[in-house]
């Protein structure tokens, strides 16, 4: 799948990756996701997923995040979905706002512009987004470009209700 993947120091378990049906005339987008251990939920694991949707029609990435809640949405652990979403979340009706409410994740600050991660442009079209599980603990973009883009980095936490916050 073009734009996707997940490097991790664990192994990871129940891997799955998913093209997209074509869209051309761009390239084939799609995602990767795969369960991580991490013992701070009574689960012992946490499911993280990397995104690439396309840049070119808005119809096309709605129906992407369409397939990505019924794959992802079957899925019990804590859930991060991140990566290129080729949009913001400015518009109530926008694809990204409905991945988030049909996986009910949430970004860092949605109701803020930046940070910037596609600098061509100065918005802010790759994110991250945790489920009700987990806090940011920090969220930057670093200043190297990888791309055309500028990597997201987040470290998250497990939500403190009055126990021990494991990263």
């Amino acid at each position: 799948t073009f734009g996707t993947g997940l490097v991790a120091l664990l192994e990871p378990a129940d891997a799955l990756s998913v093209t997209f049906p074509p869209s051309p005339p761009t390239f084939s987008k799609g995602f990767v996701v795969a369960s991580f251990p991490w013992d701070a939920f009574a689960i012992g694991r946490i499911d993280v997923a990397s995104v690439h949707l396309d840049f070119g029609r808005e119809s096309v990435r709605r129906a992407q995040v369409e397939e990505l809640i019924v794959e992802l949405g079957a899925r019990k652990s804590p859930l991060v979905v991140m990566g290129d979403f080729n949009c913001d979340w400015t518009e109530e009706d926008a694809p990204l706002r409905r991945l988030a409410r049909g996986l009910r994740l949430r970004p860092y600050r949605s109701d803020e512009i930046g940070p910037a991660t596609f600098p061509t442009r100065g918005t802010r079209i790759d994110w991250i987004l945790i489920s009700s599980d987990l806090e940011f603990a920090e969220y930057r973009t670093l200043p190297d470009e990888v791309s055309d883009h500028l990597a997201v980095v987040a470290d998250l936490v497990p939500c403190n209700e009055g126990g021990d916050s494991r990263r």
